[in-house]
């Protein structure tokens, strides 16, 4: 008897493991969550901000550094801003350049250099938002559109 309830209790621990870890798992909890995201509205902006997300020491893009980026150039395309602002230098030592490595991505599917410019000196979220304040301030850049973390 003590086996046998022994054993229910190891198939209920087991179950119990893997169902939490099925809700835990990011592509079930984002599927999960999609009810409870608010979409948002996008309006016309001075201009669109890429946050670098990672690049690889030979200046590749991170897959989600990719993501954003093309999404950016997504919302350029469609007529948002006149122009995108690709942030991220190095983030780690013996890594590549987030910002040049999302505009040589950009470049090479078809966007227009003129219309895309990196800030290369931060490596955190908060000195992309310090460098990128200092890059659109003298422009008189108020309205900027960032591209989500994807």
């Amino acid at each position: 008897m003590i086996r046998s309830i022994w054993r229910w209790t190891q198939h209920l621990l087991v179950l119990t493991g893997l169902g939490v870890w099925l809700v835990a798992a990011t592509p079930v909890a984002d599927y999960l969550a999609q009810p409870l995201r608010l979409a948002a509205e996008l309006k016309q902006a001075q201009a669109i901000i890429v946050l670098g997300g990672g690049a690889y020491a030979d200046d590749v893009p991170s897959a989600s550094s990719m993501a954003r980026a093309v999404y950016g150039f997504t919302l350029l395309r469609k007529g948002y801003a006149p122009r995108l602002l690709l942030a991220g230098g190095r983030a780690r030592p013996h890594t590549g350049m987030e910002g040049p490595a999302m505009k040589k991505l950009l470049e090479e599917i078809g966007a227009a250099s003129k219309q895309l410019e990196t800030e290369e000196r931060s490596n955190r979220t908060y000195s992309n938002a310090v460098e990128s304040a200092q890059i659109f301030h003298p422009r008189r850049v108020k309205q900027i559109l960032p591209s989500p973390a994807r």
